[in-house]
């Protein structure tokens, strides 16, 4: 009965599927069987009517484990919890300026990402976000300010931080040197 009731006002358009929030102008993307490369689009039109996608929604593409890249769009505020847990073989991420927050193990298990870019947006990020993202290599934050962002626990558990580089602005190595969490990394770079 509950899934009747959660799946009343879901839709699909050109394979991602999408659920209407409160606000009847704005989607979210929700679960679906995904693979591949997806570039969500930043607005839909469904039945004559046009929505905004804001967010992506809890679980949405948790253990699609065939889902390569994905591309979300600058339309996208919040990105939930599960979001994208278990994406084994998801290798491309972008993760636009538009984004306030990153759910609780949003990304948690992403072993086949190598770069990843955290958007000056973003101002919470979830307990275990990044968790068992193991084959990063190098994370970029545009982040002025760590200490303005709010991090819960163990956000980047299990990634390789004595070989990963934090690149971060120019100007802020030294609070990120001195900030929880992001002093976890051996190496943090100031970008030109």
């Amino acid at each position: 009965m509950f899934d009747f009731i959660k799946n009343l006002h879901s839709f699909s358009v050109d394979g991602i599927c999408f659920r209407k929030l409160n606000d009847e102008n704005f989607v979210e993307v929700v679960q679906g069987k995904y693979k591949g490369d997806i570039n969500i689009p930043s607005n839909i039109n469904y039945k004559g009517k046009n929505f905004t996608v804001a967010n992506i929604g809890i679980e949405a593409f948790q253990d699609c484990r065939n889902l390569t890249s994905i591309i979300i769009p600058n339309s996208v505020i919040n990105i939930g919890d599960y979001a994208f847990n278990g994406c084994s073989k998801l290798k491309s991420v972008s993760i636009p300026n538009s984004v306030a927050t990153i759910g609780n193990e949003a990304f948690s298990g992403c072993s086949s990402l190598n770069t990843l870019t955290i958007p000056h947006s973003v101002t919470n990020i979830g307990w275990y976000a990044f968790e068992g993202c193991s084959g990063l290599t190098s994370l970029r934050s545009h982040i002025e300010n760590p200490r303005k962002v709010y991090l819960i626990s163990d956000v980047f558990l299990n990634i390789p931080t004595s070989i990963c580089k934090l690149f971060v602005p120019q100007g802020s190595k030294e609070a990120y040197c001195k900030a929880d969490q992001w002093n976890s990394f051996a190496t943090i770079l100031e970008e030109i």
